[in-house]
């Protein structure tokens, strides 16, 4: 319970008193998380390092890289570094060790989870407490004393977003639902496939070949009638129809048209990370459909906690310091940092 609800209660009458409790019992429970640490991982061959956000190593450690898993968790990772590495969320993050498991490490690089035995198949990160894990080839759930509190039953599911993820059923057509975080059934088995919720309460899935969303309780918000579409984050969405890609709110009006571009990413803040068709590079855009750091990259990644992964020329130090080409033109050298939100190249140095 935080501060300011601490407040009301004790200066609430009695009848608010009761009134209070009784929305308390009846409404979800939040879920209180660890404290985040602040450290973005990258990989340089066999060792996985964490910077901290003023380009410090924090953690380096030998690991190894193994299997990817698709389409379980939306990821601001490219491949190379998450088939061997997670992102810290609430004080733990997964790395696969050389021994080819995976286990949870702190802060410090100690490895915390399993506190013993031989790790994970795959892991991914906490949310809400919990983080999913494969174990004998199934997908099942632990909180953050190693528990299994969901077992592994599941070929695929996703991450809790507001106490609930998507799960796959049976090996049928329609074989997607939505679980809760005790494992029951919230949703049934009936999409094609199936995503993350977002702290926008919405949460994209496939029926007869066409996307749409949904909210918690399954309603249809918007109409199985895209091709493809991204994740709602501050109200905006990205789509694609026969027109193109645009980005829409929660009631499907468009806000911004954006034909100039070929490929998009999800919002994440103020950011949307976009590839320009004319000359095949990645660039984001504001919520205004601006592009605000040039299209200079050969791939660009949404952003997390502020910061974004790109791979592009040896030479970027900041969105003055190389002009966009109109046409593509061979790569040259090419490597791969962070850049903050004015597009600036943090780390690796």
């Amino acid at each position: 319970m935080d501060q300011m609800l601490a407040r009301r209660f004790l200066h609430a009458s009695p009848i608010r008193f009761l009134s209070s409790l009784f929305l308390c019992l009846i409404l979800p429970v939040a879920v209180v998380a660890a404290p985040e640490s602040d450290l973005f991982p990258f990989r340089d061959g066999s060792d996985c390092i964490y910077y901290n956000r003023q380009g410090d190593e924090k953690i380096r450690l030998k690991c190894s890289a193994g299997f990817v898993a698709s389409n379980l968790s939306d990821s601001s990772l490219p491949d190379f570094i998450r088939e061997a590495m997670g992102e810290f969320a609430e004080g733990l993050a997964p790395v696969r060790l050389p021994d080819g498991r995976w286990r949870y490490i702190d802060a410090s690089g100690k490895t915390i989870l399993p506190a013993s035995g031989e790790g994970y198949e795959d892991a991914d990160r906490f949310s809400e407490g919990l983080a999913r894990v494969r174990l004998n080839g199934r997908y099942g759930y632990i909180d953050r004393s190693g528990r299994m509190v969901i077992p592994a039953r599941f070929v695929r599911s996703g991450r809790f977003v507001n106490g609930m993820t998507f799960a796959q059923c049976d090996t049928g057509v329609y074989n997607y639902g939505y679980i809760d975080r005790t494992g029951k059934q919230a949703l049934p088995c009936k999409y094609q496939d199936a995503f993350n919720f977002t702290a926008d309460g919405l949460a994209r899935a496939r029926m007869w070949d066409l996307y749409g969303y949904i909210d918690r309780r399954g309603t249809a918000v918007l109409n199985f009638a895209y091709k493809f579409g991204g994740n709602f984050d501050g109200g905006l969405s990205y789509i694609l129809k026969d027109e193109g890609f645009a980005f829409i709110d929660s009631k499907g009006k468009r806000h911004i048209n954006i034909p100039q571009f070929d490929l998009v990413g999800d919002f994440s803040g103020e950011l949307a990370p976009v590839r320009r068709t004319a000359n095949l590079r990645w660039g984001y855009i504001d919520r205004s459909g601006r592009l605000v750091v040039p299209a200079v990259f050969f791939e660009a990644f949404t952003h997390f906690r502020g910061l974004a992964l790109v791979q592009g020329p040896e030479s970027y130090t900041s969105a003055d310091s190389i002009k966009e080409n109109p046409a593509p033109v061979a790569p040259g050298k090419l490597a791969w940092y962070y850049i903050d939100a004015k597009g600036r190249r943090l780390f690796p140095r």
